[in-house]
This record gives C-alpha cells, structure tokens and sequence, in this order.
C-alpha cells in the first residue's frame, strides 16, 4: 500500500502494487487505492488502467468505485475504459448493474442491425474525407494499443495488425465493430473467479494442473494456483 502513496514511485512500481494488492480483500486496501487514486494513481494513462482493473476485480471493490464516482467525485466517469465496465458487469451483483446502467447506458452488446449501422455511418465518414496519420496515432495508442500491436507499438494482448490488410476498409471496419464475430485462435476472452471472489479477464496464456495464468487487458499476467480457481469459463 505504501508504495501507491508516493508520488515518486514509477508507473512500473505502481501498476505491480495494484496487481497484488487485488490479492487482500480487506478494507484498508480498498480506502487507500480510493484515497490515493486522485493524486498518485490518475494521472498516467497505465497506472489509471491498473487502478480501474483493481476496482472492477471484485464487487465491493466495484461499488467502491461507484461512491468515489457518484458522492466523493474523487473519480471521473471518464476515467473508466469500456472494457472495465463489461467486466463490472460480470461480477453478478444487482446494485452495480444497476449503477452501471445508469452511469454508462450505452455501454451494452449491439444488435446485429446496430452494428450494421454503425459500419455503414463510419463508412460514409471515412469517405468523406483525407485521414490525419497525426492524429490517428495517438488514438490508435489509446485505444487499440492497449491490446493490438502495429509497427512494434502497442501490446501483444490480442493480434498484431502489422500484417493485416489495413486498406481493406470493410474487413477493418467489421473487425473493429464486431471483433468478437472471428477471433484467432490463442486470443479468446476466459473470466475466472477465484474461491474468495476476485474476477479476472482476459486471454488464456498457460493452463496446467497447478495453476492458471491470464492476460487482462492491462497490465502483467495473473497467475491464479488452480485450487484457488472457483470457475473459469470461455466468453
């Protein structure tokens, strides 16, 4: 805990505590990462990821994260990715779904005619006009670099899109809007819960008979022992 205290520490040192501070469900933990969050954990773009996967990591955790949002106002709705909503959804609690809703509405699986729109609007947009590369690249960081590699930049979470056939615009766009429509092999998304009640997301990187270890979509692997593991299941 002490280390998510000090401003002085590295994003490095910071995200590695928020990691294993998933393992100790108890009160204290939980205050100082909400206390902190503001001054110490918001401000880089990694650290913040590894704060939201320590919140949505089990469902008191998540409500917490509700409160600082709705009466502390200590966190921004903003500051909360897509990916850590839908695992928040994923904890089985009544409250924070409702809570979800109300903060994040359209955050929700599209309707096969939704996704048809949305590739038939972003299509007409892009023909519209010349594309930034300047301003593509840091949205592609932020949003698609968590994950995707280009060009050696960006993480190895999911696919590396180097050499994808990035001008075929209705391949692109379909993968984008419906990404779980084809998913490579080695890639799929498993959701584990362990026997006191962490949630854990991500991509299967090893399994064997003594434990399980996950990819999340930020930050390092999660090694979980296998007689520590409630359920694990494909989504």
């Amino acid at each position: 805990v002490s280390i998510i205290s000090r401003q002085s520490e590295t994003a490095v040192l910071k995200q590695a505590a928020l990691l294993a501070l998933q393992n100790y469900d108890t009160e204290e933990v939980i205050n100082k990462v909400s206390f902190f969050y503001t001054e110490n954990l918001r401000n880089d773009y990694d650290v913040r990821e590894s704060a939201m996967a320590f919140f949505a990591s089990r469902p008191k955790w998540a409500l917490q994260l509700m409160h600082e949002i709705n009466v502390t106002h200590r966190v921004d709705k903003n500051d909360v990715p897509d990916h850590t909503i839908r695992q928040m959804k994923l904890l089985g609690s009544k409250e924070l779904d409702a809570a979800t809703e109300k903060l994040w509405p359209d955050i929700r699986m599209a309707t096969p005619d939704e996704k048809n729109k949305t590739i038939e609007d972003v299509t007409a947009v892009l023909k519209s006009g010349v594309g930034n590369v300047n301003n593509g690249h840091p949205l592609f960081i932020a949003k698609c670099g968590t994950c995707h590699k280009l060009f050696n930049e960006g993480r190895s979470i999911a696919p590396d899109l180097t050499g994808y056939e990035r001008t075929n615009l209705v391949d692109m766009l379909n993968n984008i809007v419906d990404p779980s429509a084809y998913i490579r092999e080695g890639y799929t998304t498993w959701h584990v819960v362990t026997n006191d009640g962490r949630t854990v997301v991500g991509t299967l990187k090893t399994k064997t008979d003594q434990s399980v270890s996950i990819q999340p979509f930020t930050g390092e692997a999660v090694t979980i022992a296998a007689n520590k593991v409630k359920s694990m299941e494909q989504m």
